[in-house]
């Protein structure tokens, strides 16, 4: 399955209630998040902490079906860490 593949299947499915997508999506792009969150931040501790609220907040969103374009999921949890990330270094 390619990238777009995955990431429209992820999103479908967990907007449909699938628990085990869910650490799918993490599986996925977390190593990619929590890599982008250390080099900015600088604080492996603060990384994984704010890797951990990147992932519950898009939970957050997709559950509730806020997403349009399930092809854009990558860039959409990208966007919602690097939002995380500013308002943490203001």
């Amino acid at each position: 399955m390619d990238a777009i593949s995955t990431a429209v299947s992820l999103a479908e499915r967990i907007k449909a209630g699938d628990s085990a997508a869910e650490g799918e999506l993490f599986s996925t792009y977390g190593r990619g998040i929590l890599a982008l969150a250390r080099v900015r931040i600088r604080n492996f501790e603060a990384a994984k902490d704010l890797t951990q609220d990147v992932f519950t907040a898009a939970l957050k969103e997709l559950r509730a079906g806020k997403l349009r374009e399930c092809e854009k999921l990558s860039a959409y949890i990208a966007g919602i860490a690097h939002n995380l990330i500013n308002n943490l270094l203001k």
